[in-house]
Formats: C-alpha cells, sequence, structure tokens
C-alpha cells in the first residue's frame, strides 16, 4: 500500500512527499517491530490497538492523508 502509495504523490509532485515517504518508513518499520514482538509473545494487544488506532488511523490516515487527498482534489477542480 505504502509503495502504491509513495508512486502517485511523486507522480503528482506532491509537495511534502519526502515527509510522507519517510512517515510510511516509520510506520512500516514499527509494524515490523511490532510483529516479531506477536511472534515471541512479548506484545500485549493494547499496544498493537493503540499503534493501529493512534499512530495509523489517527494521525497518519485521518492527519497526513487527508492532506493529501485535498491536494488531489484542488487539482482536479482547477
Amino acid at each position: 500500500h505504502f509503495q502504491d502509495e509513495d508512486k502517485i504523490l511523486e507522480d503528482m509532485d506532491y509537495d511534502d512527499v519526502k515527509a510522507h515517504t519517510e512517515e510510511h518508513a516509520e510506520l512500516s518499520s514499527k509494524s515490523k517491530e511490532l510483529l516479531d514482538k506477536l511472534k515471541s509473545g512479548s506484545v500485549t494487544a493494547g499496544e498493537i490497538f493503540q499503534y493501529l488506532a493512534v499512530e495509523v488511523i489517527t494521525k497518519h490516515i485521518l492527519e497526513s492523508d487527508v492532506n493529501f487527498y485535498q491536494s488531489i482534489m484542488n487539482r482536479e477542480s482547477s
């Protein structure tokens, strides 16, 4: 998903593409870390929920992604 989104942002010359791509890298890294902890039994359901609800949904999708969606919509209406 992140790779596809990064490509779209690059293709549209989105102003904050670098920051958005870096955010994706951080989210991917944290996901891998949590997966490793899950496999070893050293992560709680609360940690996973916190990551998904706060980091992915609230901070990334509802903030960062909304910004680029608005940029796309503004370009299409121009």
